[in-house]
């Protein structure tokens, strides 16, 4: 028997001692020590709320810090009709999944149906090897509802399947606390909705991205960011590869860094406010029908950087502020593959902030 509960045991014999309770005809106190310690062993087994192999078809709600263990069997959980997400956390609980071989998964059918959907406000979220499959209309993969709701994943495949559901849903207003992302070796696609939406007017949202993948359909976002004073910071890094385009309200603020093998494959016309391409590839699609994309940005700044255009530069697809700064190891790419000279001035369009 563990030491503490030794020597609880010894406090209440001796309490009972002094008891009308303790009479040596009731032997109850032969029962102490196995009462103790099936107490101490439930206590212990709480704190590991969902174990599997398990399956599950409610809502799972969390109030108070929770575990995932699938070590010796995945957990499921699956829910059917509308307006019921896999887990809602809420009272600044936190959620682990823990990394295991048998995974973890949460699939949801009906429409606004999260899979995840964070409620409030300061909340932690640690997972692994966690799959995610949304087939409703507005069923988001994880939905953060709030400010200061913070995400570490790694081996996470998130996947929405219906209209306006996106993989990673921010749409805190207001609120002065950080809300960090971090995604590493992980996969997020939609079908019908951005992949990444960012809405709500609040500021300090960062989202990390790192040996990931983030796709979306064929004519989609994989960034969306709407809101009067949304603003969010992203950084891709690491190999990761973005396919999509990527969209900023006028209203809104949207940082991008891409760093260190990343590929942008930009599907349609984009726009962002500052673009930071460092030792990584803008891949601009084929046109379709003619039709050519652009890429606007406030602000550019590069370091052996790519952008890999279907066009001449001087056709002016590529649209940057007058503050960038496009260094001379950054490299222009026209349809044939072969390298391009650096623009002249009149090159590239220049737009003013909101532009």
């Amino acid at each position: 028997m563990p030491r503490q509960a030794i020597s609880l045991s010894r406090q209440l014999r001796r309490s009972l001692a002094r008891s009308s309770l303790a009479s040596p005809s009731a032997g109850c106190l032969r029962f102490l020590p196995a009462v103790l310690t099936s107490l101490l062993l439930t206590s212990e087994a709480a704190r590991a709320q969902f174990v599997g192999p398990m399956t599950v078809t409610s809502t799972q709600t969390i109030n108070n810090n929770a575990t995932v263990d699938s070590t010796a069997g995945s957990f499921e959980v699956n829910t059917a009709g509308n307006n019921q997400p896999g887990f809602r956390i809420l009272g600044g609980a936190s959620l682990t999944v823990l990394p295991s071989t048998f995974g973890t998964f949460i699939t949801t059918q009906g429409a606004n149906s999260s899979a995840i959907s964070v409620e409030s406000a300061i909340h932690n979220l640690f997972l692994d090897n966690l799959t995610i499959r949304t087939f409703g209309a507005g069923s988001d993969g994880i939905l953060l509802q709030q400010q200061g709701d913070n995400i570490t994943a790694a081996n996470v495949t998130v996947t929405t399947s219906g209209a306006n559901a996106s993989a990673l849903a921010m749409t805190a207003a207001g609120g002065g606390q950080s809300s960090t992302e971090s995604f590493t070796n992980s996969t997020l696609a939609s079908a019908l909705g951005p992949v990444i939406r960012v809405s709500g007017g609040g500021r300090n949202k960062f989202i990390n991205l790192t040996s990931s993948t983030v796709t979306a359909a064929p004519d989609g976002q994989w960034l969306n960011v709407t809101g009067a004073s949304s603003v969010v910071s992203i950084t891709a890094s690491d190999a990761t590869t973005l396919t999509g385009a990527a969209f900023t309200a006028s209203n809104s603020t949207s940082n991008l860094v891409l760093s260190n093998g990343t590929r942008w494959d930009m599907t349609g016309s984009s726009n962002v406010t500052d673009l930071t391409n460092n030792d990584s590839t803008i891949q601009f699609a084929p046109p379709v029908g003619g039709a050519f994309k652009t890429l606007t940005t406030v602000n550019y700044t590069g370091d052996r950087g790519t952008i890999g255009l279907n066009t001449l530069p001087w056709h002016r697809r590529l649209a940057i502020g007058p503050a960038s700064d496009l260094r001379r190891r950054s490299r222009l790419h026209h349809p044939l593959g072969s390298q391009c000279r650096r623009p002249r001035r009149g090159d590239l369009r220049k737009r003013h902030s909101g532009g």
